[in-house]
């Protein structure tokens, strides 16, 4: 074993997870087991003594290690595979007592156990089993192993032939060429088991011509291995040749040369040839034909489970951690200190040597990992972490290194899904406190670790975050790192593929002239990055070979995949210099910039058409109005630089549906001979447009900082070459790098300082282009160049509500930018076509009143659409009733006016163009604050198209209209104003303005409530009547004033005084009252109505038919909205789970969600169940919260 022992030495001191070593057969000196153990550094030892001798040396190994764990495997003579002659019982009832006194020792025994009968033993009993060592015993022998240790086998022929075998020295040439025939041909299938074993033989046969031969220069009968598909006839013919085979024994040369040679068993064919472990004991639970040995393995843990759980043995996080000490001696230490206020708790080290020495590092870390076994606990005491499939010394023991004024915050530590855990110290400049460290617990055992520096270029803190997993079924190891490869890294995956494509004899170009040009990096949306465990496999294929002037260009790209998935194309570029005229010998092989056509005219269809190269799946799908997405691939061959000799252009023509679905409607197919162009790509030119090309900005943005990013190339290339390493510029976040490209464009010669600038020059689908530029600091030569596409950080866009308009909003945009436009005029037509006014109107003028002349043909249309229009409203009044009424009841042949005051496409039309210059990030979250919700979803979920839009708008503008009582001037008793308690004391928050606004409401029976909760006590909407908003201002004003404490106010209940003195300055101002800000409070000008509050249920019904009929179920994609949509009345990410629509439930009591819980298992689709309205129809009260109630 000494080979062994130094591999394992070596292994461990790599970072190699061995922790332990099991010796198997026999029992070694104390001399050897001490070397073993001080040579390895392991955890522990395993041995399998086979009598009771063996178990004493074992005891006397532990006792000479008295701190080492070692572990005792006893199985007896009944286990299977390797055993001893003793009985399982006697020895271990013998020896218990001086096993037992060993505290370091660990007894694990086990005696044949298993589950089913096998087809090939019979039932052996527990007296039985010892038959087994004279001889065949319930279908099991004990035969020596190569150890010369018992060991149980399955009676085969095999393992008959154990005392029947004959040694190779003693057959002939002539037998072991048809023995290896016997063994290796299946005969019945006339096939070889395996191609190689046919090569085996053949390469015997060799050898036998080889040794017999008797003519110099004759040629071989054997001359082709396909003259062994009949292997019976060609060795018969070989050895009728050469008879001195059939009685020559082999030679010792000959036999090892045989014994090189790869010899594999017979496959899937006679058991009987083959040696199989079983024990006695286990054989009467084999019953099952080839039972998979996870089922074995599963039947006897899941019986073992069961009887656990049946005898209720308590349930703990993980086994094997370190032992949970008391933390009362440690929380006396003098130098430090602990605090608890709420959920918190602090640990403060002494700020300075004088005020004491510091704790020691293993108390210190003790005491941080708490009183029970969860992720803490194993963060701060596991010895390792796994990084890789290495072991690594625990981190934090350095980063949570005890140091003078250090402090450490534990937030919600008894709930260790919520802990975190912050580590605070001084700024070496004095002041307070800054945080260096921040860890905490994320979904699926992930725990971050933010390692953070305060002090950096840009001024603001910059972090480190570390990903580790939380394993505690593995307590040995149960922190382990979450490692990802970078970006570049394909290019050592891919590079054998790539590397093997660039050797044809095509390409005819010398390999000591071959150079290394550029390598690109693409991964395709939606795909992630190398991590741990990943399996893949890379492909490649030459993409180009181009004669240039330079020399010839070899293009090659490799395709990575995991699961059958691409996860990133690597392209590759070569350069053989010199001169080159093979123009027959040059291809080009590309993917066509995807394109599309929108087909606004029956000319246009008719053009598309006639081409011959266009073939529609169905003659007769309807292409008028549709916009066409030509997805294509083309391969072209030169005649000369100029002429190709032949172009191949084929593909897809895509169509979307209003159901967001993609489906193909017609293919691309050119193929022509020699050609001067591509007639494909001419027409796409012309007519179509380009997809994700990147939108370059006209003046670059500089990255590099003040600071000059100069570096020297070094005086000497050895090193480089001595490591064939490749350090690429891409320091960057990895996850965030989507696309990267690096050429070398000139020479750099050893000691050249090398200047380099980072430039922002564009974009492309959301995504930043950043160019790279190294150049020759003296001659101002470029030497490098490269790009890379990298995403935004995750962005969230948040639509406003009522309140954030203003007079000529969203016009700025309608000049500048033909994309917003065409939105804007599209919602001109349609309030034109519908309602007799154009939008852009009112949102430039802010007209006080709008007439509406139903004069003429078109005025008769248009007032028909008022008098017929199903738009109702409903109202409530003084008494409390309600009642549902047409809006436009009073519609006649005179002229009404009206008044509107919510531009709400003005987002859509600002998102139109945001998505035409390709600023939009792809990978987003959104959500919308009150009547902003609506325009999130049709901006950017598209739930509804612009017609319908400008409808719901409209119909929504007219019920807050008529939904409270306007005096003759349009003004109503209600509106809205923002609150901030902060703005009053430290102790005023949300609980105190609760209270205030329920006692109000309370004394008066006037509406007032909080609507909007929005910052947690910084900011709160509430609405209600004017007197009650100004009752509440002066409330608010009077205790900022007077700096009352809330809480011991609320203690004295004297609020009432407080309230009733306020009453006065409210009763006393002219009515409607005119609301002004207070010195905690904003109005929300502009705004009658009490949005969101309870006197509006009365709206919810009609609202929610009216928005049904206009949301077209088949345009909501799940996929725009799940996990990025953020609805108001749950503010966390939307999701098809029972479990969220359980939560909405919980919050609204929506009859319509409960009765889709109540069939959630019938639904394939829970959107089924809501019907058109989905779930974003809910909220009229606070956009999301109201429509639910009504369904």
């Amino acid at each position: 074993m000494g080979w062994q022992i130094l591999l394992l030495q070596q292994l461990r001191s790599a970072g190699v997870p061995i922790e332990g070593l099991t010796i198997g057969a026999g029992v070694p000196s104390i001399e050897v087991a001490n070397e073993y153990i001080e040579a390895i550094g392991l955890k522990h030892i395993s041995f399998n003594p086979g009598s009771i001798d063996a178990i004493q040396q074992v005891i006397n190994i532990a006792k000479a290690n008295p701190t080492f764990p070692v572990i005792l495997q006893w199985t007896g003579g009944r286990g299977g595979g390797r055993h001893s002659f003793e009985d399982f019982h006697q020895p271990i009832l013998q020896m218990y007592a001086r096993i037992r006194r060993c505290d370091n020792i660990a007894l694990v025994a086990g005696s044949g156990f298993g589950g089913e009968l096998g087809p090939r033993s019979s039932r052996l009993g527990d007296k039985d089993w010892g038959k087994t060592y004279k001889g065949p015993a319930g279908g099991v022998i004990t035969v020596r192993s190569e150890m010369g240790e018992p060991i149980h086998k399955l009676v085969t022929r095999g393992v008959r032939l154990c005392g029947e075998a004959v040694d190779l020295e003693d057959i002939t040439y002539a037998e072991v060429i048809r023995r290896m025939v016997e063994l290796m041909y299946v005969k019945h299938e006339s096939r070889w088991i395996h191609p190689s074993l046919k090569r085996l033989t053949g390469g015997f046969i060799r050898r036998i011509e080889e040794r017999f031969t008797s003519v110099e220069g004759l040629a071989s009968l054997f001359q082709n291995y396909a003259d062994l598909d009949d292997p019976f006839a060609t060795t018969e013919k070989i050895l009728a040749h050469y008879p001195e085979a059939n009685t020559q024994l082999i030679n010792a040369q000959d036999m090892q040369h045989f014994l090189l040679l790869y010899l594999e068993a017979v496959v899937d064919q006679d058991v009987g040839r083959t040696w199989i472990l079983q024990g006695a004991m286990a054989a009467k639970h084999s019953t099952v034909v080839n039972e998979p040995i996870k089922d074995i393995l599963d039947g006897i843990h899941n019986g073992d489970s069961a009887a656990l759980t049946t005898d209720c043995d308590p349930v703990v996080e993980y086994f094997g951690g370190k032992p949970i000490t008391s933390l009362d001696d440690i929380e006396k230490i003098d130098e430090l200190t602990v605090s608890k206020e709420g959920g918190k708790t602090t640990f403060r080290l002494s700020a300075s040597a004088s005020q004491g020495a510091l704790p020691d590092a293993d108390q210190w870390l003790r005491l941080l990992a708490g009183e029970t076994y969860s992720w803490r606990y194993a963060l701060f005491t596991s010895d390792v972490f796994v990084q890789g499939n290495k072991f690594q010394n625990n981190p934090m023991r350095r980063i949570f290194a005890p140091a003078h004024g250090m402090v450490v915050e534990m937030t919600n530590a008894r709930d260790p899904a919520r802990a975190v855990i912050t580590v605070k110290e001084k700024r070496h400049s004095g002041g307070c406190n800054v945080k260096t460290v921040n860890i905490r617990m994320l979904e699926e055992n992930e725990i971050l670790i933010d390692l953070i520096k305060e002090r950096t270029m840009l001024g603001k803190p910059a972090s480190l975050p570390l990903r580790f997993r939380y394993h505690p079924e593995t307590s040995s190891a149960s922190i382990r790192e979450t490692v990802y490869a970078p970006m570049d890294f394909a290019i050592v995956l891919g590079w054998k593929a790539i590397i093997k494509a660039i050797f044809p004899k095509a390409i005819d170009g010398d390999l000591l002239k071959l150079v290394h040009l550029s390598n690109s990096f693409r991964m395709p949306p939606g795909a992630e990055l190398f991590k741990k465990d990943d399996v893949v496999e890379t492909r490649a294929q030459i993409n180009a070979v181009l004669n240039q002037v330079s020399g010839k260009i070899v293009e090659v790209c490799g395709t990575i995949s995991s699961d059958g998935r691409p996860i990133m194309e690597v392209t590759s570029q070569f350069l053989y210099r010199g001169t080159y005229a093979d123009c027959e010998n040059t291809f080009q092989r590309k993917v066509e910039t995807l394109m599309q056509v929108h087909m606004a005219s029956s000319r246009g269809v008719a053009v598309l058409r006639s081409k011959e190269w266009f073939h529609l799946d169905d003659p007769d799908t309807e292409l008028l109005g549709k916009t066409l997405t030509f997805r294509l691939s083309s391969f072209i061959q030169f005649k000369d630089e100029k002429i190709f000799s032949s172009v191949e252009t084929l593909g897809q023509v895509l169509v979307e549906l209003p159901t967001k679905e993609v489906i193909q409607v017609a293919s691309i197919q050119y193929i022509a001979g020699q050609s001067h162009g591509n007639p494909v790509i001419d027409y796409h030119q012309r007519h179509g447009t380009s997809i994700e090309q990147p939108v370059n900005f006209d003046n670059a943005i500089p990255l590099n900082g003040k600071t000059e990013l100069l570096i020297r190339a070094p005086a000497s290339n050895e090193g480089y070459a001595r490591v064939s390493g490749d350090y690429n510029l891409i320091y960057t976040n990895i996850a965030r790098v989507r696309y990267f490209s690096c050429s070398f464009v000139g020479m750099l010669l050893p000691n050249d300082d090398i200047e380099t600038k980072l430039h922002h020059a564009g974009l492309v689908s959301g995504r930043k282009i950043i160019k790279v530029e190294a150049t020759n600091k003296e001659t101002q030569e470029k030497v490098l160049v490269g790009e890379a596409e990298v995403e935004q950080r995750v962005s969230a866009y948040l639509f406003t509500g009522q309140g954030s308009q203003e007079q000529g909003m969203g016009m700025s945009l309608y000049d500048s930018s033909p994309v917003a436009r065409e939105v804007w005029d599209r919602a001109d037509r349609n309030f034109m076509d519908n309602y007799g006014f154009a939008i852009t109107n009112i949102v430039r003028n802010s007209p006080k009143e709008l007439t509406v002349h139903f004069g003429g043909p078109r005025g008769k249309a248009i007032r028909q659409n008022y008098r017929y229009m199903s738009m109702t409203f409903g109202s409530a009044g003084a008494d409390g009733s309600t009642k549902s009424e047409k809006i436009f009841q009073d519609v006649t042949e005179a002229t009404t006016s009206y008044t509107y005051r919510s531009p709400t496409w003005s987002f859509k039309a600002s998102f139109e163009d945001v998505g035409s210059r390709d600023l939009f990030q792809r990978d987003f979250v959104f959500a919308g604050h009150s009547w902003g919700g609506c325009s999130a979803l049709a901006a950017l979920a598209e739930v509804m198209p612009i017609g319908s839009l400008v409808s719901v708008v409209f119909y929504r503008g007219f019920t807050m209209q008529v939904a409270v009582e306007r005096d003759t001037d349009g003004r109503s008793n209600y509106s809205m104003i923002a609150v901030n308690p902060s703005r009053i004391s430290k102790t005023f928050k949300e609980q105190a303005l609760q209270y205030v606004v329920d006692n109000i409401a309370e004394k008066t029976k006037w509406l007032l409530e909080v609507v909007n909760y929005n910052v947690i006590n910084q900011q709160y909407v509430c609405a209600g009547d004017l007197r009650a908003l100004d009752w509440l201002t002066n409330v608010l004003n009077f205790l900022k004033v007077q700096k009352i404490d809330i809480q011991a106010l609320m203690a004295k209940m004297s609020l009432e005084d407080i309230v009733r003195e306020c009453a006065k300055q409210t009763e006393a101002k002219p009515k409607p009252v005119e609301l002004q800000c207070g010195l905690a409070t904003i109005l929300l000008r502009g705004i009658g109505v009490p949005f969101h509050s309870t006197f509006l249920r009365s709206g919810v019904k009609p609202f929610r038919i009216f928005l049904m009929k206009k949301i077209v179920k088949s345009s909501i994609g799940s996929s725009k909205l799940v996990l990025k949509y953020i609805p108001n009345v749950t503010a966390k990410p939307f999701q098809l789970t029972k479990e969220y629509f359980e939560d909405v439930y919980k919050l609204t009591n929506s009859p319509r969600i409960g009765q889709v819980l109540a069939n959630w298992d019938k639904h394939e689709d829970p959107i089924v169940g809501l019907g058109n309205g989905l779930g974003w129809g809910y909220d009229f009260l606070s956009f999301f919260t109201w429509i639910l109630q009504g369904l």
